[in-house]
């Protein structure tokens, strides 16, 4: 493309916000840097946690603010590479490597952690069980439960962590060659344990999301069942006004495969819409309040939605990009009554200082969706490689639906879209001429 050059995301926003009577654009601030911030969390009483994801020297650790994230202490917990954290009766809690679980009793100030690696000591090696992560964690009709993902299962303590149960390992098995599952001694297992992300109550069902299979509790018999044998990593869920919403965590770009599913029973399934001519299905993240979904992506920066998708606004102005428009990942997302929080990732060795916590506060998203804007006033259109603008315009300031935004050069009334993907963009001429077009 000729001429191109990268604007600020605050000018587009300014040129949107006025030719579409926006109200002001969320904008994301860094609270504070970890070098590899993964996990975050707000307590009860307000105190921000967050979780330093150094897993070539087990360095990180727990970090706490009781001040709003104006200042940041480093607990004295042992550090397992702490993945997420959960509250549940008097406790808040960190799940960990090497089958580690940490708790803490006053609001995150202070951890005691406990194992629950001798539950798998007959499944797993000890080598196994050293670097086996622990991404799942619920608590469901009295119980809190906890699933590894290097081949344990799923365990569940009646008293917050102190005493562990084991759950029905054979009904979360599948067959590789047929036969009984082996244990980790032998060289060719033919049954295998699945791989666990995320685990969920809901509609008081238990539901656990592996690689390959959802699955849900039978209470009755004690056995899991199969509900899907399609998860491609479905690894994040939150329930949304009643509805449980699931995400896939792995790159599978395109419109062959649903966005967000939907359930509120585990048998019957729907779909949130997809943000109009987004196609990255890796969704890392998710949290909602009583009025909207927010979703974040690998690459695609943050999203929100208050009807299903119905309606989408992009709102990741402040978030890093790497170049090209590619956002850092979004690991983590919370909320509360003001504010928006959500982690963003960036490899320990890289140095990068991206690494850290964001807040964004609610106040400040638009209320007016980017897919709600049409051409005002002006005759723009594509004509092969070009977007046509007229002559009475010098550049043409064009934005993809993630936020990346140029501005190309306007030469004999047309504009150099050669070197743009296919897909729907937004343009803006000025203040006043701002809408949308498909490359083709």
């Amino acid at each position: 493309m000729n001429q191109i050059y990268k604007l600020t995301l605050s000018l587009l926003a300014a040129i949107i916000m006025a030719g579409a009577n926006f109200n002001a654009n969320a904008q994301w601030e860094k609270v504070h840097g970890l070098p590899a911030s993964y996990a975050c969390f707000v307590t009860k009483s307000g105190n921000l946690l967050m979780s330093d994801y150094q897993f070539t020297d087990y360095s990180g650790g727990i970090y706490i603010s009781e001040d709003n994230g104006e200042t940041w202490t480093k607990t004295d917990v042992e550090d397992h590479c702490y993945s997420n954290f959960y509250a549940a009766g008097d406790y808040v809690f960190a799940t960990g490597e090497a089958c580690s679980l940490a708790r803490s009793a006053d609001e995150g100030k202070t951890w005691e952690v406990m194992s629950f690696a001798y539950m798998y000591a007959d499944y797993l090696s000890e080598e196994e069980i050293m670097y086996d992560p622990c991404y799942c964690i619920t608590y469901h009709k009295n119980k809190l439960y906890v699933a590894d993902f290097g081949g344990g299962g799923v365990i569940y303590s009646e008293d917050f962590g102190e005493t562990w149960t084991m759950t029905d390992r054979d009904s979360l098995m599948y067959d590789l060659e047929g036969g009984k599952a082996p244990s980790y001694k032998d060289e060719k297992p033919s049954r295998v344990m699945e791989n666990f992300y995320n685990l969920i109550s809901y509609n008081d069902e238990l539901y656990i999301f592996g690689v390959y299979f959802v699955f849900r509790l039978n209470e009755e018999t004690g056995l899991w069942e199969v509900i899907r044998n399609d998860s491609n990593f479905m690894g994040v869920t939150t329930i949304f006004n009643g509805t449980l919403i699931c995400g896939r965590s792995v790159m599978n770009y395109g419109d062959h495969v649903p966005f967000l599913l939907t359930t509120q029973d585990g048998n019957e399934w729907g779909e949130v819409k997809r943000p109009e001519g987004m196609l990255d299905n890796n969704v890392r993240t998710m949290t909602c309040d009583d009025k909207n979904l927010y979703v974040g992506l690998q690459q695609g920066g943050m999203y929100y939605t208050p009807d299903f998708g119905d309606t989408w606004h992009f709102i990741s102005e402040g978030l890093p990009t790497s170049g090209n428009g590619v956002y850092y990942t979004l690991l983590s997302l919370t909320e509360t009554e003001e504010h928006l929080y959500v982690v963003v990732y960036d490899n320990p060795w890289n140095g990068s200082g991206i690494s850290g916590l964001y807040r964004a506060a609610k106040s400040e998203l638009p209320t007016v969706s980017i897919d709600e804007l049409t051409v005002v006033e002006s005759n723009v259109y594509v004509e092969g490689d070009n977007l046509v603008v007229g002559n009475d315009y010098e550049c043409v300031t064009i934005s993809t639906m993630q936020g990346v935004t140029f501005q190309v050069k306007v030469v004999e009334g047309k504009a150099d879209i050669s070197g743009l993907e296919n897909g729907i963009y937004i343009y803006a001429l000025d203040r006043n001429n701002v809408g949308k077009f498909v490359k083709k």
